[in-house]
């Protein structure tokens, strides 16, 4: 039974929901304007296998609280410490990110930051290499879309292109999105200034070159059709982490929890039980 709870991670407070079940945990963090309602298939497949899960709202998103002035990568950073610290106490876990969530996890699993991480999985990473239009958005022209996002448009006509364009990122197959799902997805949009942090954080995305050396066994995983990451950065990251496993699902857009759980699951608990050996070239 997936369930919900409040949180305190450094002084932000979160929204946290959870499966119980066996460790090691699967811990998820989420990416640019999302919340950890993109998990909830993710979850349901976890409890379905035994395995414990959490999936948290990031500072800034969901339902979490504000982040603080000044620089905002370095602030995710210190709240995901937090929160793996505290969940990995008793036995290190496996930390899923898509997206912004992929950079934050690539970053907490470096060999000097000493975390209690056993695996990491890395979806569609952000800041490894955009898709050309994405590349052009996300290079220059920030504040053409920052006044576009400020037009005055109707709400029902709103919420409908939100919905249409998140049914495009998001999914492999755009009609296959979950109606409630994006529903939710376009509230949280509406209800708090959520695109302005996520357009806020992009230069210091675009700024990260490089990565730390990465201590534990990871799995990179891209879906074929996203739109916003392109399959040339999940090669480029694998290359990076050269202790890696590639995987790269066919029909799947940006978001592969949403697409296809069960192979999230499947993988993140290959993870749990892995050793360095077992992770290396592709499938």
């Amino acid at each position: 039974m997936i369930a919900e709870r409040r949180a305190d991670y450094i002084g932000y407070s979160t929204r946290e929901v959870f499966v119980t079940g066996a460790d090691p945990a699967v811990v998820m963090l989420h990416g640019f304007g999302d919340s950890a309602d993109t998990w909830w298939p993710v979850l349901r497949h976890l409890a379905a296998t035994g395995r414990a899960g959490i999936a948290v709202d990031l500072p800034g998103f969901g339902d979490a609280g504000p982040l603080a002035c000044g620089p905002i990568l370095p602030q995710l950073d210190a709240f995901v410490a937090s929160l793996v610290s505290r969940h990995g106490a008793r036995q290190p876990v496996v930390l899923i990110g898509n997206s912004l969530g992929g950079l934050l996890t690539v970053r907490a699993a470096a060999a000097d930051r000493g975390l209690p991480i056993r695996g990491i999985l890395a979806i569609g990473t952000a800041g490894t290499g955009w898709t050309r239009l994405l590349h052009f958005v996300s290079k220059g022209n920030l504040a053409v879309v920052s006044l576009l996002a400020k037009a005055p448009i109707p709400r029902l006509l709103y919420r409908r292109l939100t919905a249409f364009v998140a049914r495009l990122v998001m999914y492999g197959r755009w009609r296959a999105g979950d109606p409630a799902y994006l529903r939710s997805f376009v509230h949280r949009l509406s209800t708090r200034p959520v695109m302005a942090t996520a357009l806020a954080l992009l230069p210091e995305v675009n700024a990260v070159t490089e990565f730390a050396e990465v201590a534990c066994p990871t799995t990179v995983l891209h879906g074929r059709r996203d739109r916003l990451v392109s399959v040339a950065a999940a090669l480029r990251l694998h290359d990076m982490i050269h202790h890696s496993r590639l995987v790269v699902l066919p029909d799947s857009g940006h978001c592969p929890q949403l697409d296809a759980p069960e192979r999230v699951v499947a993988l993140a608990n290959e993870l749990a039980t892995a050793t360095f050996g077992d992770f290396s070239g592709t499938a």
